[in-house]
């Protein structure tokens, strides 16, 4: 089994501390500069755990709020 390094980045924090070093918006996975994704790689880092992505998503996503919290559905029965 391969070992994997992980390194954990606040999203919106890192995706600001991008968009200052390469004085552009950088506001998505997307516009990230591969040189920033080579960075990593040549530290060792084979996987990122990209934090506040998932919360974010929930409050901003009226269907995944909704299957998160069951739609309004009636809690279970005992």
């Amino acid at each position: 089994m391969p070992n994997v390094v992980l390194m954990a980045k606040s999203t919106y924090v890192w995706l600001e501390q991008l968009s200052k070093k390469y004085q552009r918006h950088i506001h998505r996975l997307d516009q990230i500069p591969d040189e920033e994704l080579r960075l990593l790689a040549s530290r060792g880092v084979t996987g990122l755990w990209l934090i506040g992505l998932w919360s974010a998503a929930l409050h901003r996503a009226p269907s995944s709020s909704c299957a998160a919290t069951g739609c309004g559905s009636p809690p279970p029965t005992r």
